[in-house]
């Protein structure tokens, strides 16, 4: 039983990070559809709102831009249909941290939430700025 838990932790994990990696992979590409087949329904229709605004693809561009182009799982929690994924990854030379929610739809991971804490700065003495 203890082996059986186990293993459908690690698929959770394994398949939770994976779906998050293709998530921005997708965002990498620009690939707005590919983006909304990866997000819950509640995500989509924020995306689709973000559509329907003038300039949509200057403010869509920046959007993208804002992604680390990859991340890595820092800490990966299951708890049924729910995922929650701790990543680090790089923005514009930066390391930022951001919590994932996803959550099972139909059987397959979806990206409900983000949560971005800026990126960190080097440690300036000086000023008492602190390493993230």
């Amino acid at each position: 039983m203890a082996a059986s838990l186990r293993t459908r932790s690690l698929d959770c994990a394994t398949d939770a990070t994976a779906t998050y990696a293709a998530f921005l992979d997708a965002i990498a590409a620009r690939d707005f559809e590919r983006i909304g087949e990866l997000a819950t329904e509640r995500l989509r229709a924020e995306l689709r709102a973000m559509r329907s605004c003038a300039g949509f693809p200057a403010l869509f561009g920046m959007w993208c831009e804002s992604y680390p182009k990859s991340a890595q799982a820092v800490a990966v929690r299951c708890d049924g249909p729910v995922a929650v994924l701790d990543m680090r990854g790089e923005v514009d030379g930066g390391i930022v941290n951001a919590r994932v929610v996803l959550v099972r739809v139909d059987g397959q991971w979806r990206v409900e939430k983000e949560y971005f804490r800026p990126p960190c700065v080097a440690e300036d003495r000086r000023s008492a700025v602190k390493v993230c």
